[in-house]
């Protein structure tokens, strides 16, 4: 089975990588809703999987804060605007995603993985990392899919 998912992919065409994220489940602590989600990066033949286990710590809080429509919000000003940078970590720190302008290359995108800390309550600064070079089009694509996959 096929899980449907939201894909930021690489400008090249010949060699791909990307970054997806996909919901699984939902989790309530404390009165807070938290919304568990599969990540993997891709980079040509290369991909690593993460997340997706009903324990794991790959968490986006919902409620009080919509992590996932703010996510979104922050991506649309960085197209829409132009902006230089923007940086995103979940609550919940299991990545970090860069985004940068680069003048005549586009925008690069850097993700980190923090598996170790996704899977131990002890954060480890450690992490699995990919950068690719994408186009505002793709990200607009990336940007509907996660409104869509997360429903926001």
């Amino acid at each position: 089975m096929i899980l449907p998912m939201a894909k930021l992919l690489s400008e090249d065409e010949d060699f791909i990588s990307y970054l997806a994220l996909n919901k699984t489940g939902h989790e309530t602590r404390n009165d807070q809703l938290w919304q568990g989600y599969a990540l993997e990066i891709c980079n040509g033949p290369i991909s690593l999987k993460y997340g997706g286990a009903k324990d794991d710590g790959y968490l986006f809080c919902r409620q009080p804060k919509d992590e996932i429509k703010t996510f979104c919000e922050n991506l649309e000003m960085f197209v829409k605007q132009g902006m230089r940078s923007m940086q995103f970590e979940p609550s919940e720190p299991s990545f970090e995603l860069i985004l940068e302008r680069v003048e005549t290359f586009g925008v690069k995108v850097h993700i980190f993985v923090d598996d170790g800390n996704a899977s131990s309550a002890i954060a480890r600064w450690d992490a699995f990392g990919l950068r690719f070079f994408t186009t505002d089009a793709n990200l607009e694509g990336f940007i509907n899919e996660l409104k869509k996959e997360f429903a926001c």
